[in-house]
């Protein structure tokens, strides 16, 4: 069964399932942040909601970072493709405004690094799941807590593992 949206401020690492063409082994795993409109807005985030989904996506062989991309966002929205949702806890010394805000920052700073640099989607170790890791972790949540939490039912792949800091500063 479906987890339902959280409509509380937070950061929560979610999955849904990979494919849509009946084939629902894999998970595809994203960041949901939860927030006023307001706020987000004042981050530069374009939504017309009081959430924002951040995923990394394979496009040309890349991997790619997209925000509220719509496969993510029905899963959230309507519950669909055995959306799952774990509330991440701010890293220490962060409130969630804070968290929230750095994870933007992360986030904005990968969409330049890795075009200059192109970073290659590789399914088995450099996937959706790999990005959520590496920028929670960068973000100051510790890597055993974030792979305990990457942990959803179905299969997980690649969630092991983490990716250079650099891509995020």
């Amino acid at each position: 069964m479906a987890d339902a949206m959280p409509t509380r401020e937070g950061v929560f690492l979610c999955s849904r399932d990979l494919d849509v063409t009946g084939n629902r082994v894999f998970n595809h795993h994203f960041l949901l942040i939860v927030s006023s409109n307001d706020y987000l807005k004042s981050l530069g985030c374009d939504t017309k909601a009081n959430y924002l989904t951040i995923s990394g996506i394979e496009s040309d062989g890349r991997l790619k970072l997209v925000y509220n991309y719509g496969l993510d966002t029905d899963a959230c929205t309507k519950g669909e493709r055995d959306f799952q949702c774990k509330p991440v806890r701010c890293p220490d010394g962060c409130d969630y405004k804070g968290f929230i805000k750095r994870l933007v920052d992360q986030a904005e700073c990968y969409v330049k690094n890795s075009a200059a640099h192109k970073v290659s989607y590789v399914f088995y170790k450099q996937n959706c799941a790999t990005f959520t890791t590496s920028m929670l972790v960068h973000a100051g949540i510790p890597y055993p807590e974030v792979v305990k939490l990457a942990d959803f039912r179905g299969w997980d792949v690649g969630e092991d593992k983490c990716m250079e800091e650099w891509l995020f500063r």
